[in-house]
Order: structure tokens, then C-alpha cells, then sequence
């Protein structure tokens, strides 16, 4: 199974771009990790070997940290549920006893109100018998006089008609005698029938208002009766409402409450478990970070989770196993001997690079223009001639792709004319770009700076 690689290193060519070269040409995957320069003091310091403890410690802080927010919010939760249940249980409580309040409230209001109606029916009923009674009496009353006067008048009458007949006819004092006593019971029998008719209607009154009245009176009563009845009913279907609304407040309350509590310890366990993985994963990716930083250096290589640093020391490795270290051990250290002497140059020219000072830098150019950059570079020339084109064995090799990078970023330096003067070096380094694998590289390498 072929060996897993990863590179870390910048986001840049700089000192891995001949790694990347050596990964292109002999066609091996591999994951290209950049790392940006923002972020890179934090990372360097938290995961140098001597800040190891330090990265233990601060795990450590994290963990703690997170235990206590934790216990912090579990803590809140079970205090506001609690102060959720207690409020809850209050307010059903007020509900409870407002409604026991209100149905008793109604329960009065209706007996009251029955009670009133029970007065005023029997009170109406009164009325109406004593009405009745002083009707019927000044009906008889009325009925006694009329007959009374009636008897007068039949009375009067008769014996007018008496007189009248003594007076009219003496010679029929036996006649007018019959005649008028035929009268006189005449009258006194009417009378006595107006007299006997009186008594009767007004007897009839009289049993008919008590009739009415006793009616009244008894549909008084059932009327009152009726309602005090419904009132009673409807109060206690409110007071059974009433129960009812408030216990169902109660339950709702309480499982709401229950609700909010289990809500909140589940919140509270995610919140721990989130803090424990976070810690958890703050202290294996330090852990991660002091181990693949051996030196606290980049570029580095892990290969199937083994770490190496120093980009040399990387190519080296890699040609060797790509096959690029040449034919045999003469050839490789052929390539050795040239690279570490182009590292004297680059150590040179990033001494220049570095020189705060103006003149000091501008010292250091001319000599570098005059002196030792032509010195090399003739130096290299000589070996591709030499060599086919090559600086090895006439073929690729590792120590071609370090020169070819190392030219760019000599181009990058010095600008673009500067290999004009150094047409072996020049067409080497178009060479090695135009090969198949490294053009297809460059053409999809992300852009940077240098």
C-alpha cells in the first residue's frame, strides 16, 4: 500500500516549492496543507516542543472553564424552572381560589336574586287577594243597596198605587183592595228577586277573585320556585367550571413547568458535552500541533502520520523513493554536493534580503552583482554543460527541480532579465518548467506572492 503524505507549509513557493516539484513530476498525490502567516505566531508558539506543558496547561484551563460554564448554566436551569414551578403552582392557586370566589359570588347573587323574586310574588299575590277582596266586598255592598232600594221603591210604589186605588175607586174599595195587594206581592216578590239575584252575583265574585288570586298566588310561587331552582343549577355549573378551568390550569401549569425543566437540563448536558468536546478537541489539536512541529520550523512532511522537517532533508527523502537521487551512489551524492552548494548561495543572497540597513543592503547587492552571484552561476553552467543539460547524469534528477525553483525565485529577486547574461542557466530552467507533469503543476499551483 503506498505511503499517505502531507505537506505543511505556507501559502507560498518559498522553501517548499521543490518539494511540490518532486511531488509533480514523479506523479504522487499527496495533501498540500497552507498555512497562513496571520495565524502562523500563534500556532509556532502554542506548538514549539518547549511550550508542550504549556499547551497541556491550556487544554487544561479550557476543560476547566467549560466544567464550570457548564455547571454555571445547570445551576441557573434548575433555579429558573424552579422559580417556573413556583410561579406556576401561585398562579393556579390564585385561579382556584378566584373562581371558588366567583362561583360563591354568583351562588348568593342567585339566592338573592330568588329570594327577591319569592317576596315580590308573594307580596303581588297579596295585593291581588286583598284587591280582590275589597271588590268583591264593595261588590256586595253595592248589591245590598240597590236591592235595598229596590224593595223602597217597589214599596213606595205599591202604596201609591194603594192610595191611588182608595182614592180612585170607593165603590171598588174590594177591587182596588185585591188589585193593589196583587201588587204589593208583586213588588215584594221582584225585590226579593233583584235581592236573591244581588247576593248571588256578587257570592260569584267573591269565589271567583279568591279563585284568581289563589291562582297567582300558586303560579307565584312555582314561578319563584322554577327560577330559585335554575339559579341553583346554573351556580353550580359555574362553581363545577370554575373547578375545572382552575384544575386544568393546575395541570398545564405543572406539566409546562416540567417541560421547562426538562428543556433546560437537556440544554445544559448539550452545553457540557459541547464543552468537554471542544476541550477534548482543543487538547488533541495542540497535542497534534506539538507533535507535527518537531522543531517549530516549517515546511514539514507527515508520512502515514510520521513527522520530518527541513526542506532538504524532505527532498531528499522523496527523490530518494521517487527514484529521482540518480543511477547509484555516486550520482546521488553528486546531487547532494550541488544543492548544499546552491544552500551556500541562497544563504548569501538571503543575508542581502534580510539587511536592514540601506547602504549596508546596497554594500552587499554590488557585491553580490559583481562578485558572488556570477561566480555560481558560471559554476552551474559549467556542470549543465557537462551534464547533457543536466547537473546529474544527464537526466532528471531532484537536484534539477531545487535549481529550477531556485531560479524563479532568483527572477522574482533581480527581475526578469537576470539570467539574460546566463543562457545555460535560462533555457535549463525553461526546460524543467515545460516538462509535462511540472507545467500541468504550475498552471493549477494556487498564485502567490513568491
Amino acid at each position: 500500500m503506498a505511503p499517505s503524505y502531507k505537506l505543511r507549509y505556507f501559502n507560498s513557493r518559498g522553501r517548499a516549492e521543490h518539494i511540490r516539484f518532486i511531488f509533480a513530476y514523479a506523479e504522487v498525490e499527496y495533501e498540500d496543507e497552507r498555512i497562513s502567516r496571520e495565524k502562523w505566531p500563534e500556532i509556532k508558539k502554542a506548538c514549539v516542543a518547549c511550550n508542550f506543558v504549556t499547551c497541556l496547561a491550556w487544554a487544561a484551563c479550557n476543560f476547566v472553564t467549560c466544567l464550570a460554564w457548564a455547571a454555571c448554566n445547570f445551576v441557573t436551569c434548575l433555579a429558573w424552572a424552579a422559580c417556573s414551578l413556583v410561579t406556576c403552582l401561585a398562579w393556579a392557586a390564585c385561579n382556584f381560589v378566584t373562581c371558588l370566589a366567583w362561583a360563591a359570588c354568583n351562588f348568593v347573587t342567585c339566592l338573592a336574586w330568588a329570594a327577591c323574586s319569592l317576596v315580590t310574588c308573594l307580596a303581588w299575590a297579596a295585593c291581588n287577594f286583598v284587591t280582590c277582596l275589597a271588590w268583591a266586598a264593595c261588590n256586595f255592598v253595592t248589591c245590598l243597596a240597590w236591592a235595598a232600594c229596590s224593595l223602597v221603591t217597589c214599596l213606595a210604589w205599591a202604596a201609591c198605587n194603594f192610595v191611588t186605588c182608595l182614592a180612585w175607586a170607593a165603590c171598588n174599595f174590594v177591587t182596588c183592595l185585591a188589585w193593589a195587594a196583587c201588587s204589593l206581592v208583586t213588588c215584594l216578590a221582584w225585590a226579593a228577586c233583584n235581592f236573591v239575584t244581588c247576593l248571588a252575583w256578587a257570592a260569584c265574585n267573591f269565589v271567583t277573585c279568591l279563585a284568581w288570586a289563589a291562582c297567582s298566588l300558586v303560579t307565584c310561587l312555582a314561578w319563584a320556585a322554577c327560577n330559585f331552582v335554575t339559579c341553583l343549577a346554573w351556580a353550580a355549573c359555574n362553581f363545577v367550571t370554575c373547578l375545572a378551568w382552575a384544575a386544568c390550569n393546575f395541570v398545564t401549569c405543572l406539566a409546562w413547568a416540567a417541560c421547562s425543566l426538562v428543556t433546560c437540563l437537556a440544554w445544559a448536558a448539550c452545553s457540557l458535552v459541547t464543552c468537554l468536546a471542544w476541550a477534548a478537541c482543543s487538547l488533541v489539536t495542540c497535542l497534534a500541533w506539538a507533535a507535527c512541529l518537531p522543531f517549530g520550523v516549517l515546511p514539514v512532511l507527515e508520512v502515514d502520520g510520521k513527522v520530518v522537517g527541513q526542506s532538504i532533508a524532505i527532498a531528499r527523502y522523496l527523490a530518494k523513493e521517487f527514484g529521482l537521487a540518480g543511477k547509484d551512489a555516486w550520482e546521488s551524492l553528486q546531487c547532494d554536493m550541488l544543492v548544499d552548494t546552491l544552500s551556500d548561495l541562497r544563504q548569501v543572497l538571503s543575508a542581502f534580503r534580510s539587511e536592514p540597513d540601506p547602504v549596508k543592503k546596497e554594500e552587499k547587492k554590488h557585491i553580490l552583482i559583481k562578485e558572488t552571484i556570477p561566480y555560481y552561476l558560471k559554476k552551474f553552467e559549467n556542470v549543465l554543460n557537462e551534464n547533457n543539460g543536466f547537473f546529474v547524469g544527464g537526466a532528471v534528477t531532484w537536484t534539477d527541480l531545487v535549481f529550477a525553483v531556485s531560479l524563479e525565485g532568483f527572477e522574482a529577486i533581480f527581475g526578469k532579465e537576470a539570467l539574460d547574461s546566463y543562457p545555460t542557466l535560462k533555457s535549463f530552467k525553461e526546460r524543467i518548467f515545460n516538462l509535462p507533469n511540472i507545467r500541468a503543476w504550475i498552471q493549477k499551483r494556487p498564485v502567490t506572492e513568491h
